[in-house]
């Protein structure tokens, strides 16, 4: 038996400290991974142009708006269903 943790030490992910009280920041993660899936890197949160010029060329100039949008702190979508439609508007557009 192990001895029970409680407190910011607990590696636990499902302890309560750890959730989120503003969804927007869980919002904000599922960019940073969609980005990271896509250029196998972090988004450079002090530099927009070089987290920019990481995206392969061939993805839709819509698309990478939405994703730039998302790992933004100034102007977050305010709900999932948001985000999620403008990441597939993008993905229809052509450039």
């Amino acid at each position: 038996f192990g001895s029970a943790r409680s407190g910011k030490d607990d590696p636990n992910p499902r302890h309560p400290y750890l959730w989120s009280r503003d969804r927007r920041i869980d919002l904000q993660r599922s960019g940073v991974l969609l980005y990271r899936l896509l250029t196998g890197e972090h988004p450079v949160k002090d530099n927009p142009p070089l987290t920019r010029r990481r995206l392969k060329p061939d993805i839709p100039q819509s698309f990478v708006e939405a994703i730039m949008r998302v790992v933004s702190d100034s102007d977050p979508f305010p709900d999932a269903l948001t985000m999620l439609k403008a990441l597939e508007d993008g993905l229809r557009k052509k450039r």
